[in-house]
């Protein structure tokens, strides 16, 4: 045993003290990593690309579907057939020189923030199926974008980089090629012969 010693008493209390102290800190510290894990959870964007191809209008939209703000840092837009990346839509079908009369377009959008629900497009084409310019515009711009893939690269306001979005737009060449839905490709050595003009149901939200 100890004997009472004073001292020895003295050395033990303070070791117990500073273990004690210890423990406080990494519990403190385990529960302030914890609560940063558990708010960037809770504030997380999500970057989601939507396509529109009705008859009577097109569009590429980009949301954030999830339940923090989304600051975009790049948008690429990767030609599958060129191997060309622009930063919009509309400077790739500037280069290709195929002038279309977009309803509206964006610019680029890297810095943009967008908050939980908020969406944007990229491009919209508007139009009457009884215009046969702007059913000229819409062929023309179905066949190139089904060769566009849009890449989303983004952050959360704890400016935490999030995993990238990709998505392939080749859901407008379904009508020229055969589509896959399952792996949402298409197959061009499969032409469509004959397509019926093809409708959203207009409470569909995009694709």
């Amino acid at each position: 045993m100890f004997d009472g010693d004073p001292n020895t008493i003295n050395a033990i209390s303070a070791a117990m003290a500073a273990f004690a102290a210890l423990v406080a800190v990494c519990l403190s510290a385990y529960a302030l990593v914890s609560q940063r894990r558990h708010d960037r959870a809770a504030l997380k964007p999500i970057a989601h690309t939507v396509v529109w191809d009705y008859s009577d209008h097109l569009a590429v939209e980009l949301r954030n579907v999830g339940v923090g703000p989304m600051k975009i840092l790049q948008i690429s837009i990767y030609s599958t057939m060129g191997g060309t990346t622009f930063s919009t839509i509309v400077e790739h079908f500037r280069e290709k020189d195929i002038p279309i009369k977009w309803t509206h377009f964006a610019g680029n959008l890297e810095g943009r923030i967008l908050a939980p629900g908020d969406r944007t497009k990229l491009v919209l084409l508007k139009g009457s199926v009884e215009d046969n310019g702007f059913i000229e515009d819409r062929n023309a711009a179905r066949k190139e974008l089904a060769k566009l893939t849009v890449t989303i690269e983004y952050q959360d306001i704890f400016n935490v980089i999030q995993e990238v979005s990709s998505k392939s737009l080749s859901l407008f060449g379904r009508h020229y090629f055969f589509y896959n839905y399952e792996t949402q490709s298409l197959d061009i050595k499969r032409p469509v012969e004959s397509v019926s003009s093809w409708h959203m149901d207009e409470n569909d939200d995009g694709a």
